[in-house]
């Protein structure tokens, strides 16, 4: 797990005496597989890194017309069209796309999405990351990270907690939220409430949801994105292995489907990534996952003592809560 250089990040990493480490930039030797049939894309040539370089000089040049995109969801009016077109449609930034596709996680379909959606994930920060180098941890177990924060906050953290009932009133000085824990039920009284979860109504249940939050909210559109750990003994890898397809434009991966292999020499794990333009069954995604393994190993001759499993599946999905061109022009943002 990697991030940028911002001094937020940094700052809640130091609060909980978590030390970083920045990973030096590598374009190292990069491993394109056909996942669709394991076999490995000896024909396929990346794009130099001097196009890709001045591609992404280009696109950080246009990126800096709109810093309020980084600032948060609001945006100027009237927005430029080129904000509103698909990122691709813009300039001449074919040699970067299979960057954009890693960078942008769950970013489906990444050839038409807006380009203020691109551009508010692959800021600035990202941009200059990938010439100074990412920034990592020096440990390997994240949980201590978030034992320490829970630690701090005592009491009031509630886990494994879903929001009952809630009642928000410009009539009341404070929010009343009806909770059930794993001890039971709690009732929360609070001056205002926060909510970082994803705006999707089928995740607000519970919550007072006005008429016009219900149409505003309904009007996000989601892709899907999922990660999972997976223990394949057979698949002896020490570099990533990234998914592309022969027949699409700019050799992006068909989704749904994985499309990146990343080993864990810590754990002996490798971390599979998959997406899909909209939400898929979790069973579907699990044996998708596990049907790529074995036609990597049986085209590279690799014999496995047993079968390929899941160990862990942090399910991101709904993922990249996005609105149409004409509801971005309505000025849906400011509204909301």
């Amino acid at each position: 797990m990697v991030w940028g250089h911002l001094d937020e990040m940094k700052q809640f990493f130091s609060r909980y005496n978590f030390p970083l480490k920045t990973i030096p930039p590598s374009p190292g030797v990069l491993d394109y597989v056909d996942f669709a049939s394991g076999k490995t894309a000896v024909d396929h040539t990346p794009s130099g890194l001097e196009a890709v370089g001045a591609a992404m000089h280009g696109n950080g040049t246009e990126l800096a017309k709109y810093p309020e995109i980084q600032a948060g969801s609001e945006l100027k009016y009237s927005v430029a069209e080129n904000l509103l077109l698909p990122f691709v449609d813009r300039y001449d930034l074919g040699a970067m796309i299979p960057t954009v596709f890693a960078i942008c996680q769950g970013y489906s379909p990444l050839l038409e999405i807006s380009t203020v959606y691109v551009f508010k994930y692959l800021n600035t920060d990202p941009l200059d990351s990938l010439n100074k180098g990412f920034v990592t941890t020096e440990r390997s177990n994240f949980a201590v990270l978030y034992d320490r924060a829970r630690e701090e906050l005592g009491s009031d953290a509630l886990l494994n907690t879903y929001i009952v009932a809630m009642a928000r009133s410009s009539h009341l000085d404070r929010a009343i939220v009806l909770v059930q824990t794993e001890t039971g039920r709690k009732l929360i009284l609070a001056k205002r409430t926060v909510s970082t979860i994803p705006l999707y109504l089928e995740n607000m249940r519970g919550f007072d949801r006005s008429n016009e939050e219900e149409s505003f909210f309904a009007r996000f559109q989601s892709s899907a994105f999922y990660s999972c750990a997976i223990r394949a003994p057979g698949l002896r890898i020490r570099a990533p292995i990234y998914a592309l397809s022969s027949d699409t434009l700019y050799n992006i991966p068909r989704l749904p489907g994985s499309y990146a292999l990343v080993p864990n020499p810590a754990t002996n794990l490798v971390h599979v990534y998959y997406g899909n333009r909209r939400l898929l069954g979790e069973r579907r995604v699990r044996d998708d996952i596990l049907a790529v393994v074995p036609r990597i190993e049986e085209d590279r001759g690799m014999d496995a003592d047993s079968p390929s499993e899941i160990v862990s599946f942090p399910n991101h999905a709904p993922f990249n809560m996005v609105v149409g061109k004409y509801d971005i022009e309505d000025a849906f943002h400011m509204r909301l």
